[in-house]
């Protein structure tokens, strides 16, 4: 049962991982998860700026958060006691 304790401590500590390098590669966004990105757009001819949004997904700090969750309730499983059989007479 030693196995299943340390194979639960690496999950926990590997997704925790793989989220953090997935949310600084995808932008590092410190606010909400976007699925709209603004971008400004300045018009040569009149002069004027604007806004057009590009549809793609930027991770935010709530995608983190969620992936903390879990990883602490993965690793915090580990300190449970086992249940142990008792043998039968």
């Amino acid at each position: 049962m030693q196995i299943l304790r340390v194979t639960l401590r690496l999950l926990a500590a590997l997704s925790l991982v793989l989220v953090l390098t997935h949310w600084l590669s995808a932008g590092a966004n410190t606010g909400w998860s976007m699925d709209r990105v603004p971008l400004q757009k300045f018009d040569e001819i009149t002069e004027i700026e604007y806004t057009v949004y590009e549809e793609r997904y930027v991770p935010g700090l709530d995608v983190i958060a969620i992936a903390a969750t879990g990883a602490v309730l993965c690793f915090s499983l580990t300190f449970l006691p086992l249940l142990k059989t008792k043998p039968s007479p």
